[in-house]
Formats: C-alpha cells, structure tokens, sequence
C-alpha cells in the first residue's frame, strides 16, 4: 500500500503545473511576464500598471475574412496575440468591441432540436479607465447602448430545449472595448462554469475532451493573464487559473483555433484562421 500511494503522489505531482518565467528571452515592456509549463501551457501575466501609463494597450480585433495568427501578430506594434470568441467561417459569433463600436455581436439566440433558445453569453470588457470586468450580456440591436449585461446566467439545463426569455433587469454598460467568448470559469475567485447555461451543450464544445484552450482572466489587483494549453479538459480550466491567482476568468475558442504568438515569434498555433483575435499592443 506505501508503495501504491507513493507512486500515486509521485504521478500527481508530475501532472501539476510547474511555471517557469521566460520573459528574459524576449524583449518585453516593464510589466508584461511570460511563463511556461513546458511544451504543455503558457501565459502572459499583463500588470495594471503596464497598461495605466497608457504605453500599452490591449486590443480585440476583427478582420472581415478568417486571418492566420501569424498575420495577427505581424501587424504594427503587436507585442503579443491570442486569437478570439468563436466564428462560423469569417462571421465572428462572439462580441468584438473597440472605442465604444460594437463590430460583431455576442449570438443572442440558438438552435437545438429545432426550438430557438435566447442565450446569454459572456464577454470580458475592457474599459476606459483601464479596468476590466466579466459579465453575461445580451445585445438586442448594433447600438452600444442596446448592450445589457447581467448579474446571472440563463438558467438553462443541459438538454433543455424549452427558451427562457431574457430578463428586462439587465442595465447598459458604458462601452469601451470588448472580446467575447465562454463559458464564464470564475467569478471573484470562485469557479463558476456555466457551461450548461450558456447552452455550449450541443455545439461542439465539449466539458470532458481533451483539447486545446485558450482563455483570459483578470486578478483582483487588475493583472490580466491570457492563457493557452495545448490539451486540458475545459472542466479543469478553472482550477488551473485559480492557481495562477485569477479573480474572474472567461473562456474563449479552443480546439484548432487556439494559438499564442509573442514577439511576432509562435509559441502556439495549429494554422486555422480566424476573424477574431485580442492584441497587446503598443499604443499609437
């Protein structure tokens, strides 16, 4: 039995994440950390005081066509990039926001078994005063003004097929910019999945496959990470934000389309394009 649990510990062990700082290798602003789990997952820890003194900026992005992440990160002044919410062909399904102009919606309604289902999906908002915040919202017209957030989820099931309308309660935001994605993995510390009531059942995206994932989360001090991993089950993504001290956290496309480029080098990418990515940029 000792020499069971023994092996037990050690195999556990090697399954924990074991960071490694590697900013050294290239040459990053003051502020901005790159951290690596061996050829497993990366992310770049992003300070809010990199961001406060206005040098930087980061930045959602849309492009009419699907791009490669590799045109992403070749544009001028992109010091990193990780590609965006999800996207049919070159229609982007998730909310692309920048200087208060929505360019694509969150999707406010699905189909399963035929029955449309209004939906509230989650968006991480970054605003003027360089803050940023996670809520559920729903956007009934192109206006910044129609956009509504919540406090709450749909309360779908998984398998319902019977809509919930969406409440009146919501209250606008005073839009600046904003990407799109889910489900929502943390909320104020606590892992909040809300998988089923975003209605992902259904669509592709899986709680328990192994695949990769891409996601953004911020630190209760204002610190943004963006994440990837080459091939965790969405189940377990919250847990691993938490270790890297995540407040609030969101999902973004996975699968094929998550990718990762930092000073115009690749760290991770699988080749598939997408209209839709989130820059760290310098400003101007």
């Amino acid at each position: 039995m000792f020499a069971g649990c023994t092996l037990c510990a050690i195999t556990a062990a090697a399954l924990e994440p074991s960071w490694q700082e590697r900013s050294a290798e290239f040459d990053l602003p003051a502020g901005i950390g790159f951290h690596v789990d061996g050829e497993q997952a990366w992310y770049l820890d992003i300070a809010a005081s990199a961001l406060a003194n206005m040098a930087l900026q980061l930045v959602p992005a849309l492009k009419p066509a699907a791009t490669p992440m590799r045109e992403w990160a070749a544009g001028e002044g992109v010091i990193a990039a990780i590609n965006g919410g999800f996207f049919a062909g070159d229609r982007a399904l998730s909310l692309v926001a920048v200087d208060g102009q929505v360019l694509a919606h969150n999707i406010p309604a699905l189909t399963r078994n035929g029955v449309q289902l209004p939906v509230l999906r989650s968006a991480f908002f970054l605003h003027a005063d360089n803050t940023s915040s996670i809520h559920w919202s729903y956007q009934s017209g192109s206006s910044a003004q129609e956009i509504q957030v919540f406090e709450k989820p749909l309360p779908y099931a998984a398998g319902q097929v019977a809509p919930i309308a969406v409440p009146k309660a919501g209250r606008p935001l005073a839009l600046h910019a904003a990407i799109g994605g889910g489900p929502r993995l943390l909320t104020q510390g606590v892992e909040t999945l809300t998988y089923n009531e975003e209605v992902f059942w259904g669509s592709g995206v899986e709680l328990d496959d192994v695949r990769p994932r891409t996601a953004i989360c911020s630190r209760q001090n204002g610190d943004i990470i963006l994440y990837v991993h080459r091939g965790i089950a969405l189940r377990k993504v919250p847990a691993r934000l938490r270790q890297l001290g995540c407040w609030d956290a969101m999902n973004l496309d996975g699968g094929g389309s998550s990718a990762f480029y930092l000073g115009g080098q690749e760290v991770f990418d699988q080749g598939r394009p997408v209209p839709a990515a989130l820059l760290l940029q310098t400003s101007g």
